[in-house]
């Protein structure tokens, strides 16, 4: 089956209100498979299906809000939507959680960061998804371990040592 073909099957059942069927025409225009690349028309879509609480597009549109990409830049907005993607269980949105919490700044939470990165690998174990997305929290621990202040709050928090 053509590429444009797909879109357009995906474009019918969307357009009778399926969510599944939103986020895929939102990954056609933000990959430009079947039609023109459009990352607005993505984040419409993406919206649509995250309306209906379909983690994935949630997830998606967290990203696309993270990034500035197809709507303007804000990390609150994408944070909102990756905790309700979360709340589904859904693991990219807990390491991406994991990776914001933990952000160098003034508002990094060390604990919030691992109690996301627990709650990842739980979600992946509970969905058989362990090989899908070892990749990415391997990329999200790897993020924590650039930073020799934030190795040694996690070990310390590991330990139970407190941090003056």
């Amino acid at each position: 089956m053509s590429k444009r073909i797909a879109y357009e099957w995906y474009q019918m059942a969307a357009d009778q209100g399926d969510g599944l069927a939103q986020h895929n025409v939102g990954n056609c225009y933000y990959e430009g498979q079947g039609v023109a690349q459009s990352y607005e028309k993505a984040c419409e879509w993406y919206q649509k299906a995250a309306d209906q609480g379909l983690a994935v597009a949630q997830y998606n549109l967290g990203q696309c809000y993270e990034k500035g990409v197809g709507v303007a830049k804000s990390l609150k907005k994408a944070k909102r939507l990756y905790k309700l993607a979360a709340k589904q269980g859904h693991a990219p949105s807990h390491a991406a959680l994991a990776r914001l919490e933990a952000a160098p700044g003034k508002d990094a939470d060390v604990q919030k960061a691992q109690k996301h990165i627990r709650s990842a690998q739980a979600a992946m174990a509970a969905d058989g998804s362990d090989d899908a997305y070892s990749g990415l929290i391997r990329s999200v621990t790897q993020h924590f371990l650039k930073d020799a202040n934030l190795v040694s709050l996690l070990r310390c928090a590991n330990e139970g040592c407190s941090v003056a």
